[in-house]
């Protein structure tokens, strides 16, 4: 039983995780900036915010999720730590260097999108074709019938450098096809910042990872 969990995002994914999360957790909310989201058409907590922002401002006042569900599109655990680090009064740029060179480590039949304006790379065993729902892989792939090498294995291997902090957070698969972060994890990472930053979330099959520097932070 989950104490306190916080979905990011109240469209179809978002409601979805709701409903299998409910009857495993003593409290639950939704945060979503649409007021007009599907999430608000049914009786839950739903909280009108920007997610990043009202999940960074829990984490500052100690108020930590046992899980945080990403269901919204984008790098969500990057955007909280992009939220934190602008708070913090600290110059962000792209990190181009190293985003480059994990694209040239990275197996090319993974990447789904290289976003070189947002230096964010998507990846998947899943490039050519959807997952079926409530899909949980269990070594072998349900459609290629091909084993499954967890993505964490690549990119462990492609970002292997001394003075590259890696804050590679294991989405777990909580119920069904929902995939959770643990909130003490992000909570603990992201008061360690360094200069060079590889913020991302992995799971078996799917993972977003984004590429930052850090400047200023011994003007604190």
């Amino acid at each position: 039983m989950y104490n306190f969990v916080v979905i990011a995002g109240g469209g179809k994914f978002g409601v979805k995780a709701y409903n299998e999360l409910s009857l495993l957790s003593k409290k639950i909310i939704i945060i979503d900036k649409n007021p007009n989201c599907i999430a608000s058409k049914m009786k839950l907590e739903l909280i009108i915010e920007d997610a990043p922002k009202y999940i960074t401002e829990l984490l500052e006042k100690n108020i930590i999720p046992d899980l945080i569900v990403p269901a919204i599109p984008g790098n969500l655990i990057a955007k909280i730590f992009l939220y934190y680090i602008n708070k913090q009064g600290l110059i962000i740029e792209k990190n181009l260097e190293d985003f480059n060179e994990f694209l040239l480590k990275i197996p090319k039949d993974i990447i789904v999108k290289a976003d070189e304006k947002n230096t964010t790379v998507v990846l998947s065993h899943a490039k050519d074709f959807l997952c079926p729902d409530n899909c949980i892989p269990k070594n072998i792939c349900p459609i290629t019938k091909k084993k499954i090498i967890p993505l964490y294995v690549y990119v462990n291997e492609a970002l292997h450098k001394d003075n590259l902090a890696k804050k590679i957070f294991i989405s777990k698969m909580i119920s069904s096809s929902i995939g959770a972060i643990s909130g003490k994890e992000v909570y603990e990472e992201i008061k360690e910042l360094k200069n060079n930053l590889c913020i991302g979330t992995l799971c078996e099959c799917h993972g977003i990872i984004s590429f930052l520097k850090i400047r200023g932070k011994n003007n604190l």
